[in-house]
């Protein structure tokens, strides 16, 4: 199976800023149910990024520097960022870059999913690296395990907006490695959306254990993966999709003041959403850029460097 990741990435970003900065503009039960649903666009990452590394022969070490390199050092930028302009204190600011404060506070650390993504990222390539066709059973065993001991024993359930999340990976990672039919795929649009409506939307259920909504998540997650395979890839959801990660941080760090500001000056819901969309993702974008022309600078010295030794 083959979907658009570039596509499934900019979606992803949207549904999450419209989850976070989007103002009601009719306040109809769709137009709130996409609106407080965005947190599937979390699972949407996850399941992109299981999906897009599942084949791969990771070499790990290389593969870790890699992803700190291009992902936690831009993490550790916006958190210096935030850390001047909310005026932090010493003591958050390192609770942050020791990504202490997710295990501390879970979704209401400063940038959690970046910490989270992180975590994926330093165990997946463990989890590809064993053998058999089992290791999913186990994993989801494991998982289970891990959710009961955490919520019924200990009643520490900060940590389950992540954990909950293993499902969706491991969904990415079947989706990569197993053929699926058509029909069974179109069917997880329709069950995704009564599930998500019924337990994520109108009420979420912390049943059978807490925060059990992420992974009725899983089924609409698949259907909108399939559905990015019928999107044409090209240049424009390569370009908008380039800033994923900006937008994330951008609309956390001022987003809120960005949206009060522009409703101020401009008085219209409809035109403070779309400005609030267009102005984020251009900054992002523009970061991004900015960012791999100074990492390539650096290694091109660096490089050079090496050779001159």
């Amino acid at each position: 199976m083959k979907s658009n990741k570039r596509f499934i990435q900019f979606l992803a970003a949207v549904w999450i800023l419209l989850f976070h900065l989007w103002i009601p503009v009719t306040a109809t039960n769709m137009e709130l149910f996409l609106i407080k649903t965005g947190y599937i666009g979390v699972d949407l990452f996850f399941l992109v990024s299981a999906y897009s590394l599942a084949d791969k022969n990771i070499e790990y070490v290389p593969f870790i520097k890699n992803r700190f390199a291009n992902i936690y050092t831009k993490y550790v930028i916006f958190a210096i960022i935030a850390f001047f302009y909310k005026k932090m204190t010493v003591i958050r600011l390192i609770k942050m870059l020791t990504m202490a404060e997710l295990f501390e506070k879970g979704g209401g650390a400063f940038l959690w999913f970046i910490p989270a993504i992180m975590i994926f990222y330093l165990c997946y390539p463990l989890f590809l690296r064993i053998r058999g066709e089992k290791k999913v059973l186990i994993a989801l065993i494991i998982w289970i395990i891990a959710v009961i001991m955490l919520d019924k024993l200990v009643g520490y359930t900060d940590l389950l907006i992540v954990i909950n999340r293993i499902p969706v990976i491991l969904a990415g990672y079947l989706l990569k490695k197993k053929a699926t039919g058509k029909w069974y795929m179109l069917s997880c649009i329709p069950l995704g959306i009564v599930l998500v409506y019924c337990f994520g939307y109108q009420h979420k259920l912390n049943i059978p254990f807490t925060d059990f909504y992420y992974v009725l998540a899983v089924p609409i997650a698949i259907g909108i993966f399939y559905i990015g395979g019928y999107i044409k890839e090209n240049r424009v959801w390569e370009i908008l999709s380039t800033g994923t990660l900006e937008v994330y941080a951008l609309q956390m760090i001022f987003g809120v003041k960005l949206s009060g500001w522009l409703y101020r000056n401009t008085g219209n819901i409809i035109v403070t959403n779309i400005l609030v969309i267009i102005i984020l993702f251009i900054f992002a974008i523009a970061l991004a850029k900015i960012y791999k022309g100074v990492i390539q600078i650096i290694e091109s010295n660096l490089k050079g460097v090496k050779n001159g030794l």
